[in-house]
């Protein structure tokens, strides 16, 4: 992937409350943090979507060190 160009995606997860989302919120932030980081816990999917210049690896990566599922979403 090229990392120099803005990145959209969404990923599904399973973080089920504010306090999980701000905590992975900020885990993404301190590896890239210039990322709008958004996730919509309403939604069945429980949505992350990232945008700006990131590895989507990584933000699985990080989800998964903290035990949650992260997929992106086709």
């Amino acid at each position: 992937m090229d990392v120099n160009r803005t990145n959209i995606e969404v990923f599904i997860t399973n973080i089920q409350n504010t306090i999980q989302s701000k905590e992975i919120r900020q885990d993404i932030l301190r590896e890239y943090p210039k990322l709008k980081v958004d996730f919509d816990l309403e939604d069945i999917d429980k949505v992350l979507r990232v945008e700006g210049f990131f590895d989507s690896k990584v933000i699985i990566e990080i989800l998964t060190a903290k035990m949650y599922k992260c997929a992106i979403m086709l």
